[in-house]
């Protein structure tokens, strides 16, 4: 989560696939852990840490955030309100980073230490637990301009750490009585606010096919290696839409489904984009209308709505 603006989704193995599994997590990894997280005025929080495959939470005192498929949600206990923004996958990494620069233990664990020079300056070095993944402690070794934006990143370093023991139960769910809005936190008129999905997980295909109220069928294809990764469901204009992730564990594809009587929207030279600028891709299927985006190029999103052959 933290740091996520620097790191990104590549295909090939080395420091930035370590990197980015460290921070968005893996298919089927969980772990638990305390952290201090040092802010750029100094301002120290210790925050309780666990992980689920590629969704996580963070518990401070008055507050909780947790990162689960494409959303992004803020509790604030005291006032009992979630506030959802999206999860916003990173940009490409810098020329220049990262890289390995050597090897250490940490809290009982061998973790390669990396460092990373961001475009706004500075140089950040990572202790990357390959295995868990996780980032156990990151430090920014060469300061960055006072007047860069955005600020430096909050320095982390894990306190302890439990392998195999990842989030409780309900860890990933509204708690009752919370007020849902929807936006990142921060003022009220802040242009950078975004507004996020209103998304609700479940456990399989089959709770979410009983909760739409039709069968989720398989796409007309889907790359070799692709499997169902979560499911959940969206309101799309007062109306319940089927989502299912697709991932080979590097990638992520997602399909929508819902009941419709319409054509299939219209999209414009250049193809329906979503929020991230990614191609949209929709078609009709019986009854059902579906969409499809995700990070593959335009041609395979266009095979897994059946557009193409």
């Amino acid at each position: 989560m933290i740091l996520a603006a620097m790191l990104t989704i590549l295909v090939s193995r080395g420091p930035d696939d370590w990197l980015r599994e460290a921070f968005h997590g893996r298919p089927g990894s969980s772990w638990s852990a305390v952290a201090t997280l040092e802010h750029r005025k100094g301002d120290l929080d210790t925050v309780r840490v666990c992980r689920e495959g590629t969704s996580e939470r963070l518990d401070f005192r008055r507050r909780s955030l947790f990162l689960a498929a494409d959303s992004s949600i803020w509790l604030e206990h005291e006032r009992k309100t979630a506030r959802f923004s999206p999860r916003h996958l990173p940009p490409p990494p810098p020329p220049n980073g990262p890289k390995v620069v050597g090897r250490a233990q940490l809290l009982g664990r061998e973790v390669l230490i990396l460092e990373m020079a961001p475009p706004r300056g500075g140089t950040l070095r990572f202790w990357v637990d390959t295995s868990l993944p996780a980032v156990l402690k990151s430090v920014s070794v060469a300061a960055p301009p006072e007047d860069s934006l955005p600020g430096p990143p909050p320095q982390r370093q894990f306190l302890s750490i439990q392998p195999g023991v990842g989030c409780p139960a309900g860890s990933f769910s509204i708690p009752a009585g919370y007020t849902r809005q929807r936006g990142g936190p921060g003022r009220r008129d802040d242009s950078t606010r975004r507004e996020g999905p209103r998304r609700h997980e479940v456990a399989s295909q089959e709770e979410l096919s009983k909760v739409v109220g039709f069968p989720i069928p398989a796409p007309p294809w889907m790359p070799q290696g692709y499997a169902p990764l979560d499911f959940a469901w969206v309101d799309v204009r007062g109306s319940k839409a089927a989502q299912v992730y697709y991932s080979n564990g590097k990638k992520r594809v997602s399909v929508f489904w819902k009941q419709s009587n319409e054509p299939p929207p219209y999209c414009p030279a250049g193809g329906c984009k979503d929020g991230r600028g990614r191609v949209v891709v929709f078609h009709k299927v019986g009854r059902l209308g579906l969409a499809v985006t995700g990070d593959l190029p335009p041609e395979d999103l266009e095979k897994i709505a059946g557009l193409r052959k």
